[in-house]
């Protein structure tokens, strides 16, 4: 984290450093430490992807159902700088497998899911603060990776899917992240 100094990691692990650590946790050069305490710590299953804000915040994408110990923060959550959980909408209804920060401070997340907060999404989202939103027609099966595109608002798809929007992608596509249209690459 560029902002905290800290090294974030995420996986299926309950322990870090012999520090309780439900399958998140922080490094702060000489050890390690949760993200909350007692039944606030973590996230409850698998976290595949991490990425920071500008503010040093961190997104924890996977396929959990609580984050911080509240229920219902659906594979996405938000770890604040401030030591606090927090939602991000309602979240996706399937497992985020990809989350990255673009150069204006914007997420966009990938996975399996099919809604993104309260309405259809085919695997790609963006969120802008407050709600997610669907990228175009999205991709017709799973994206593993996002790699934004420094100083620029395009992003690099790739995974497994053959089809960005209505256009002919084998696994990799270049997107414009201001929800514009994907293209082949």
């Amino acid at each position: 984290n560029p902002v905290t100094g800290e090294l974030f990691a995420g996986g299926n692990f309950s322990t870090a450093g012999g520090v309780t650590a439900n399958r998140v946790a922080k490094w702060n050069g000489s050890a390690w430490s949760s993200l909350g305490t007692g039944s606030a710590n973590g996230v409850n299953n698998i976290v595949y992807s991490l990425s920071v804000l500008p503010n040093g915040d961190v997104i924890v994408g996977g396929s959990f159902l609580s984050a911080g110990g509240v229920f219902n923060r659906r594979s996405v959550a938000r770890y604040g700088v401030d030591g606090n959980w927090y939602n991000m909408g309602a979240g996706m209804n399937a497992a985020v497998l990809s989350v990255a920060t673009m150069s204006d401070g914007a997420v966009v997340a990938s996975g399996i899911f099919t809604y993104a907060d309260v309405g259809p999404a085919s695997r790609i989202a963006r969120w802008d603060g407050t709600h997610w939103y669907p990228m175009g027609l999205g991709l017709n099966t799973q994206a593993l990776v996002l790699l934004p595109v420094p100083n620029s608002q395009k992003l690099i798809v790739g995974g497994h899917f053959f089809f960005a929007g209505s256009v002919a992608a084998s696994k990799v596509a270049v997107k414009a992240a201001k929800m514009a249209r994907m293209t082949k690459h």
